[in-house]
């Protein structure tokens, strides 16, 4: 570049943008080319939308998922570049394809998802914390499978998360080399990354078709799929891809302050008059028949509340929070105590 023009090397190297493709030196060559890796960065851009919907509506926060950057990587070269203490939440591909597959986050990043989704502020990585943590990235993974299996054309099934936090000389990813797709996550206007990484045969058998992954059973392409269903936390596989009944998860999108338009907004004001069933239950309990018959007036029913505990708030009958019974003038009124965590919420739907 003595004369100030680029060679086509250099220009090369600026046209790969985000995906990178450097080495160690005198490390190994990455065994995918560049435009493997670049088709593989379009595939997942393009579910970064429908991941932030996933967390938004998780967490109860704004939440951003910008496209990752993506490199092969030594398995080795990878954990040598990682925080000293680190959670790692294994998802592994199980049928369609066995794959590696996962998340490696920071104690940070690990305990905020943590935390917004049990509602609590400054948790510890507690076995609690790292099940919500496992919850949050499942659901965060869901488009990401998905669109593989649309791609592949394959029903694609993982096994329930498993995660636990390791020091960087504990980790182990399972294989020599990875792909890696790390995410700039931002969390109510604050900036974090999450790490997401894929076995290095799997990536190569999705962006060339023709070349099937060694572990890919020859017939798989024909099975048909039994079910579809998300229930990791309950120990069962999630079944993605065009071989699965359509069935996924409800999505609500994230709208950005300022982004909806005058009729978008007419709407939501529309819908900001409509009256919800509100109600405090102070308690229940289960009586016979013959007690029930016997019931006059002065009987005392007791209930399975004990005195000073909250009692339930719900809108719909569905549980939002929990709150003290005061006295307002002559009426009696509830102060809230405690809104119900998102995590609370989304397991008493599924």
């Amino acid at each position: 570049m003595s004369d100030g023009s680029l060679t086509q090397e250099e220009i090369d190297a600026l046209l790969q943008g985000s995906v990178n493709f450097s080495t160690p030196e005198g490390g190994p060559a990455p065994s995918l080319s560049p435009e493997e890796l670049r088709k593989f960065r379009a595939l997942l851009q393009n579910t970064v939308a429908s991941q932030a919907a996933n967390l938004s509506m998780l967490t109860g926060k704004q939440v951003e998922v910008q496209p990752p950057e993506v490199k092969a990587v030594q398995a080795e070269t990878f954990i040598r570049g990682l925080p000293e203490q680190v959670v790692k939440v294994d998802i592994p591909f199980t049928e369609g394809t066995r794959a590696a597959h996962g998340y490696v986050l920071d104690r940070e990043v690990s305990t905020l998802i943590a935390g917004l989704l049990m509602g609590q502020e400054n948790v510890e990585l507690t076995e609690a914390a790292v099940s919500a943590l496992q919850e949050g990235l499942s659901q965060m993974n869901g488009p990401v499978v998905t669109s593989l299996g649309d791609v592949s054309g394959m029903t694609i099934l993982t096994a329930p998360a498993q995660g636990a936090e390791f020091s960087r000389d504990q980790l182990n990813l399972d294989v020599p080399e990875v792909v890696t797709a790390e995410y700039p996550v931002v969390i109510d206007g604050v900036g974090h990354k999450v790490i997401e990484f894929f076995d290095v045969p799997f990536v190569r058998s999705l962006v060339n078709p023709s070349r099937p992954s060694p572990s890919q059973p020859a017939n798989q392409a024909s099975t048909s799929a039994q079910g579809a269903t998300m229930a990791q936390s309950q120990g069962q596989p999630t079944v993605w891809g065009p071989g699965a009944p359509q069935v996924q998860q409800v999505q609500f999108p994230s709208f950005p302050e300022g982004a909806l338009g005058p009729e978008q907004q007419a709407n939501i004001s529309l819908l900001m008059d409509v009256y919800m069933e509100l109600t405090v239950e102070l308690g229940r309990t289960k009586k016979m028949v013959k007690e029930i018959l016997a019931m006059g007036e002065g009987t005392i029913i007791e209930l399975d509340k004990l005195a000073g505990e909250p009692v339930d708030i719900l809108v719909n009958h569905k549980l939002i929070a929990r709150g003290e019974v005061v006295v307002i003038d002559e009426n009696f009124g509830v102060r809230v105590t405690e809104i119900i965590s998102p995590l609370e919420r989304l397991n008493e739907l599924t």
